[in-house]
C-alpha cells in the first residue's frame, strides 16, 4: 500500500489508515482469510478457505466473488486492476482477467497445494507449495509450466520471492534455495553455514558485516536486481560505505563459491 494505509488479515480483517499506529476490524464472512492484495488504497481482493474469493472497491466493504471449485484458496495477487491469480487446495490454479467476475480452472488436479505466488512483472508469475512443486506463467497467468525442482523436491516452499526474471529464492521445509538462471536454468541450494550478521539494519549507509567466510565475494543489488556494490572480503568482519546509495531496500549477498549464497535484506533510510 503506502506509508499509512495497509491490511492484515487471518480469522479477522484490520484496516489502517495511520501507519499501524491504530487498527480498525473490518467484517466481511465466517471463513478464514489466507491472503489479502491491493491494486490501490480503495481496490483490493481477498481469498480463504472454503474456495473464498471477494473483492472491494471501496477500501471498507468486500463483496463475495464465485469460485467454479471448493478448493482452499491461499494466496492471490493480481497485477494490475484487472488480471490476477489465486493458488490453492490441490495444486489450484485460477486465473481472471475481468476483475475477479468470473475466474477460470487453469489446474486442480494433483497431491500438492499452492501455497504462494511472486509476480515480478506483468507477464511473469511464480507459484510454489508442498511436495518441491513449482508453476511458472510467462503469460500473465494464462498458461503454467511445471519447473523441476531436484534441490527440494518433496519438501514445502511455505515462502517465495524473486527481484527479477533470473533470481529468487524459495523458503521452506529444506531452507533457502535460490534460482538463478543468470547462468543456468536450475534451482541450487544455498549455504547451510550460518548466517552472517547485517548491522544496523535499517542503516543510512554504514553497514557491518560479521561471520564473514574469507574469500567471499559481497555484493549489493538493489530490488530491481541490478548489482550496484560489490567487493571481496578479506576479512571475518568489513565495513561497507554505502551512503553514495538511494534510500531503499536492498539485498546483501554473500557468495562462498559459486551458486553458494546467504542473502539478507537491508534498508537503507
Amino acid at each position: 500500500m503506502d506509508a499509512n494505509n495497509g491490511y492484515v488479515t487471518g480469522s479477522q480483517i484490520f484496516k489502517t489508515t495511520d501507519g499501524g499506529i491504530s487498527w480498525t476490524q473490518l467484517t466481511f464472512g465466517a471463513s478464514f482469510k489466507q491472503s489479502i492484495d491491493f491494486i490501490d488504497i480503495n481496490n483490493g481482493y481477498l481469498c480463504g478457505n472454503g474456495s473464498l474469493l471477494a473483492n472491494t472497491v471501496n477500501g471498507t466493504s468486500f463483496l463475495s466473488q464465485t469460485s467454479p471449485v471448493g478448493n482452499n484458496i491461499y494466496k492471490i495477487r493480481f497485477i494490475n486492476d484487472s488480471v490476477g491469480v489465486a493458488v490453492g487446495q490441490s495444486n489450484l490454479i485460477l486465473y481472471t482477467k475481468n476483475k475477479g467476475v468470473t475466474w477460470t480452472v487453469k489446474s486442480t488436479a494433483g497431491n500438492s497445494d499452492l501455497l504462494d505466488i511472486c509476480t515480478i512483472s506483468k507477464s511473469i508469475f511464480w507459484a510454489a507449495g508442498t511436495n518441491g512443486y513449482i508453476q511458472k506463467s510467462i503469460d500473465a497467468g494464462n498458461s503454467w509450466t511445471t519447473i523441476t525442482n531436484t534441490t527440494s523436491q518433496g519438501q514445502e516452499t511455505k515462502d517465495l520471492f524473486f527481484i527479477n526474471e533470473n533470481l529468487g529464492w524459495f523458503v521452506g521445509e529444506s531452507g533457502v534455495n535460490i534460482y538463478d538462471n543468470r547462468t543456468s536454468a536450475k534451482i541450487e541450494k544455498a549455504s547451510s553455514k550460518s548466517q552472517f550478521n547485517c548491522f544496523p539494519n535499517p542503516s543510512t549507509g554504514l553497514v557491518n558485516l560479521s561471520q564473514i567466510e574469507t574469500g567471499s565475494t559481497i555484493s549489493i543489488v538493489d530490488i530491481t536486481g541490478k548489482k550496484v556494490f560489490e567487493i571481496w572480503s578479506t576479512d571475518a568482519e568489513i565495513t561497507l560505505n554505502l551512503s553514495h546509495l538511494n534510500k531503499g531496500i536492498y539485498f546483501v549477498s554473500v557468495m562462498i563459491k559459486p551458486k553458494m549464497y546467504q542473502i539478507q535484506k537491508l534498508a537503507i533510510n
